[in-house]
């Protein structure tokens, strides 16, 4: 069994570096599912990670080198995903705070209600210590009045509080977001926004920012409307216009990820700019006899490319497009394959070193799956003979259109389930909408943009700017009319946190294993979903006031309020799988005579409540410890915050979002 088992390992010799990466996010994926801080001292980690590595380098034996080597990569992600949680710690407010709040404005984007928010850095709370002070805070502004402030010191009176936690158990955790972007407060301003008296600093960081939005300015004169807000977020990151009607039509078609930095328009970019080197140099044939076009095209497109990733902000997902890209253009330079799995391995890899938490991240796993997805599609085309045949003509065209088509078709599918378990619905014709908006975007938007930019300094870029806005324009109707079809999105409901690991290890095992284990992989997968589609939604939840409540029925969740508490309840029904707004889901009847919630604080007979009733609701104050029924109450609440009840025959089984959560730095305030 063992030596079948080493010859097995051993075939696999040419797949050992992919796992590399798989293995470390293993292992910082680990680390964010505990519930508790894992404290060792530095000295123990180190001394664990080189007698594991020293053990996977001097053992003999095949299996017990790889073995050690696994828990090594495993160890390793859980050691480096520990250390950057400890790097980026930052002060996140306990307390509510009320008063002036100064800081430098480093960006501007908008709520979910499409009101303009600010961040701010080098933040004063006046009243509060330095350092209770976090290193960001995010506020929410009555007026665009900040369009111009980007990058200088500002000064507004704001309410503010920590990040706020899960809104149901298992729910997506703003606070982990938070802390490793060091937002350390959010609120909404209690007045207007002027100018600080304080000296403006200029270091090269806020520099890029005035830039960004200088740009985003330009773009947006040249194309108006909803077409230049759509050119400022593709160029520049700028989304501070995009208009929330646009945005769920983008949505519904799958468009959305158009407006996104990443991949597709990293890949654009430098696509564009290594052909224009590639293909001008080869019209003059006495200088494209004496350099290399092709590698001259890749360097070129690197410092592009790197100037596209910091005048967007250098956000993760921008900054995991680069790395992907950076890799490729290397590869041409060293005469290697550029689109395999090991250049999305070593991409991967770079990623997880530098920002483990990107694991977690739907953008991460949304990226490089469409990538290993198409890697691996497009490798199994070039084994077909068919496709090796040379082509002209028609043919030839008909190949390209045929190369775009199982693109998107792949990429669509192999980006689902992370979108659908992320996001709760599935876009239905998105295929269609890919189809017909991604060779726009790739053969007339990008390239007119980037060529009007680079003209515009000199008065030229009127007709570019006409071309980019006009296929914008196309790409937009083609957005409203998918959108508007009949079961455009499909509705899901969201499903075990374990779930997406298990698909996605099962898809893993399938793709990078050599042999019919592979097939296993199939079946792992498999019982993701199926794990996934047996999910049990809460049949009770309630919001951390208590205030909001929403029960289960078999028309759907019927909430006690028609209005208020709209962040948790439109999560409830997102979650649900269910398209309903709250004044429908408030007008729902709830057949659970069992269930009361009570307001005011005056006084209660809680046995007399507790006869009556399985679940008693009293968020205003705390009862005393009842044993006939389940008392939701003030301290209760404090304690478990949002909570979720399950109803498993007579059996009532209670969740909080603090206590799943667990203690963990971001979640300890």
């Amino acid at each position: 069994m063992l030596g079948y088992l080493s010859i097995a390992l051993e075939e696999q010799r040419s797949r050992y570096f992919l796992w590399v990466p798989v293995l470390l996010g293993a292992g910082s994926g680990a680390y964010f599912a505990l519930k508790f801080e894992p404290v060792l001292p530095l000295g123990v980690w180190l001394v664990g990670l080189l007698t594991l590595l020293a053990g996977g380098i001097y053992v003999r034996s095949t299996i017990v080198r790889l073995l050690l080597a696994g828990l090594f990569c495993v160890a390793l992600g859980l050691a480096l995903a520990t250390l950057r949680t400890h790097m980026v710690a930052a002060p996140v407010l306990a307390e509510p705070f009320f008063g002036a709040v100064e800081g430098r404005v480093v960006k501007l984007d908008r709520s979910q209600s499409n009101r303009l928010r600010i961040t701010l850095d080098r933040v004063i709370l006046y009243g509060l210590e330095p350092q209770e002070t976090p290193a960001r805070v995010r506020i929410t502004l009555p007026s665009k009045d900040a369009a111009s402030k980007a990058g200088g010191r500002v000064l507004i009176y704001a309410r503010l509080d920590g990040p706020g936690a899960p809104v149901e158990p298992g729910g997506f955790d703003f606070r982990r977001w938070a802390w490793f972007h060091q937002l350390g407060g959010v609120g909404y301003a209690l007045g207007p926004l002027l100018p600080s008296a304080t000296a403006p600093e200029r270091p090269i960081s806020i520099r890029l920012v005035q830039t960004r939005h200088w740009l985003s300015d330009l773009i947006r004169r040249e194309i108006p409307g909803n077409n230049g807000a759509f050119a400022a977020a593709i160029l520049t990151g700028d989304r501070s216009e995009i208009d929330p009607a646009l945005l769920n039509d983008l949505r519904a078609s799958n468009l959305a990820h158009l407006l996104a930095i990443s991949g597709l328009h990293m890949g654009l970019l430098t696509g564009f700019i290594f052909g224009l080197f590639r293909y001008g140099i080869a019209i003059i044939p006495n200088l494209a006899l004496r350099v290399n076009a092709k590698k001259l095209g890749a360097a070129a497109a690197m410092p592009v490319g790197l100037a596209y990733l910091l005048i967007s902000g250098a956000s993760i997902a921008t900054q995991r497009a680069y790395v992907m890209v950076l890799v490729v253009l290397i590869a041409v330079l060293l005469d290697r394959p550029a689109f395999t799995l090991r250049a999305v391995a070593l991409a991967a890899l770079i990623i997880l070193i530098i920002s483990p938490e990107s694991v977690t991240q739907v953008g991460f796993q949304m990226s490089f799956a469409a990538t290993v997805g198409l890697v691996v599609g497009f490798e199994a085309l070039r084994h077909l003979s068919i496709w090796k045949r040379p082509v002209t003509g028609w043919k030839k065209f008909a190949k390209g259109a045929f190369s775009v088509a199982f693109s998107s078709a792949v990429a669509g599918m192999a980006t689902a389930p992370f979108a659908a378990f992320h996001f709760n619905q599935f876009a239905q014709y998105g295929l269609v909408a890919n189809l017909l908006a991604v060779p726009l975007m790739g053969f007339v938007v990008m390239p007119a943009a980037i060529i009007a930019l680079l003209l515009a300094p000199f008065g030229l870029g009127g007709i570019f700017f006409w071309a980019a806005g006009t296929g914008i324009g196309l790409i937009l109707s083609i957005a409203q009319i998918v959108a508007g079809w009949d079961g455009s999105v499909i509705r899901i409901a969201s499903g075990n946190l374990q779930a997406l690991p298990i698909f996605a290890g099962g898809c893993l095992l399938a793709i990078l294993w050599l042999g019919r284990v592979r097939f296993a992989g199939v079946v792992v997968a498999c019982l993701g979903l199926v794990l996934w589609g047996i999910s049990e939604r809460p049949t009770v939840l309630i919001d951390a006031s208590g205030k909001l409540v929403g029960v289960m029925t078999p028309q759907g969740r019927a909430l006690n309020k028609t209005r208020g508490g709209s962040f948790s309840a439109n999560s409830w029904l997102e979650n649900d799988g269910d398209d309903a707004r709250q004044a429908d889901a408030g007008a729902r009847v709830w057949d659970a005579p069992s269930l009361v919630h009570i307001k005011g604080d005056g006084p209660l007979n809680a046995e007399v409540l507790c006869a009556m009733n399985e679940i008693v609701i009293v968020p205003d104050v705390s009862l005393p410890a009842q044993t006939g029924c389940v008392v939701i109450d003030q301290a209760t609440l404090k304690k478990n915050g949002a909570t979720a009840i399950y109803m498993n025959g007579d059996e009532l089984i209670i969740k909080g979002s603090r206590t799943t959560s667990g203690v963990r730095p971001w979640s300890s305030q």
